[in-house]
């Protein structure tokens, strides 16, 4: 499924009402740089039965509030590399970049691996 502006203003507003990620939409801060955690999150999604979102730039703990990232680019090309040498088989990665709120934010959706494929480790 496609991302856009208004897809993302409505899932931050949805996880403001319900309090927490949920299944499918994890929001990471990542002000300063990749996560640590990204290939975990990366693998799980990989696992699920339908597509799952990485929102980066967005606190969770700040109560979804948008943070923003330094640079979408370099963002995009290092979850790329995590990706590809972390995540064995490495899922498919779509990627979409917003100016929200005056920052940048990217949406990473991850498409997940045929029931052959799994378990993403």
């Amino acid at each position: 499924m496609s991302w856009s502006e208004a897809r993302l203003a409505e899932t931050l507003m949805e996880l403001r009402v319900f309090g927490d990620d949920t299944t499918f939409v994890e929001c990471k801060t990542a002000g300063r740089g990749v996560p640590d955690d990204i290939g975990e999150t990366l693998c799980a999604f990989a696992n699920m039965p339908q597509p799952g979102a990485i929102i980066l730039g967005v606190s969770e703990r700040k109560g979804f509030e948008v943070t923003g990232v330094e640079d979408p680019a370099q963002m995009q090309k290092a979850i790329t590399s995590v990706n590809r040498s972390s995540v064995k088989p490495a899922p498919q990665l779509e990627f979409f970049h917003y100016r929200f709120n005056g920052k940048h934010v990217v949406v990473v959706e991850v498409t997940p691996l045929m029931p052959s494929e799994k378990p993403a480790k």
